[in-house]
């Protein structure tokens, strides 16, 4: 039973970590919206590290390496 357990809740931190992921950069994509609105200090932190991964969405394109860079940075702290 433990090893199972174990295995889920690395498939579940898998997909929590995705999750957040696309938020991030949803939120990155709505923040440029609010412009000239300024975020505040953490927001704006949060979103320039995502943007320093991932550009602005201005055109249709696959979002999975976006995803994945993001999750790499959320792995790294």
């Amino acid at each position: 039973m433990g090893m199972t357990g174990a295995t889920k809740l690395g498939s579940i931190v898998d997909l929590a970590e995705a999750a957040t992921a696309i938020e991030l950069i949803t939120a990155a994509e709505g923040l440029e919206y609010r412009k000239p609105l300024a975020p505040g200090r953490g927001v704006q932190s949060a979103y320039e590290i995502v943007r320093a991964r991932v550009s602005r969405l201005e055109a249709d394109r696959s979002m999975s390496a976006d995803i994945e860079s993001i999750v790499e940075a959320i792995r790294q702290g």
